[in-house]
């Protein structure tokens, strides 16, 4: 997620072009909130980053970190959906890989492919549907 010398945003432009960098994680201070995790960081400067001067605190500031978003097999042609074409994309994969002997398609992680992907995919795919989608 973050550690020790990984450059803040502070202004929030989206770039890291503030010249400041994670010094310390403060002990216990990290709360998780919806899609991110917030912690309290002392700060050094970019010579204090880069071992040219001192490692002094240039202040303090709680940064949110952005978790990754959690794949959804469902959406096997990772088109950000779910929809038909991921069962055409599955099967395409399932089909080459009974073929190729290869294990794109190994949906339950076997370590083979065999019928009982098509229903793990199914069944992933299915739920996916009643949900509204992937989250």
């Amino acid at each position: 997620l973050a550690r020790e010398n990984d450059p803040v945003d502070l202004d929030g432009d989206g770039t890291f072009n503030d010249a400041v960098y994670i010094r310390t994680f403060g002990n216990d201070d990290i709360a998780f909130i919806d899609g991110a995790v917030l912690v309290n960081v002392t700060l050094r400067d970019a010579a204090g980053a880069l071992c040219g001067a001192n490692n002094t605190d240039r202040g303090e500031a709680v940064v949110r970190i952005p978790l990754p978003v959690p794949p959804c097999p469902a959406d096997f042609n990772n088109s950000g959906t779910v929809t038909t074409s991921d069962i055409s994309a599955f099967l395409t994969a399932w089909f080459a890989d009974v073929v190729n002997g290869t294990t794109n398609a190994d949906f339950n992680h076997s370590g083979s492919t065999t019928t009982a992907d098509i229903s793990a995919f199914l069944s992933a795919w299915f739920a996916a549907i009643a949900a509204g989608g992937c989250p």
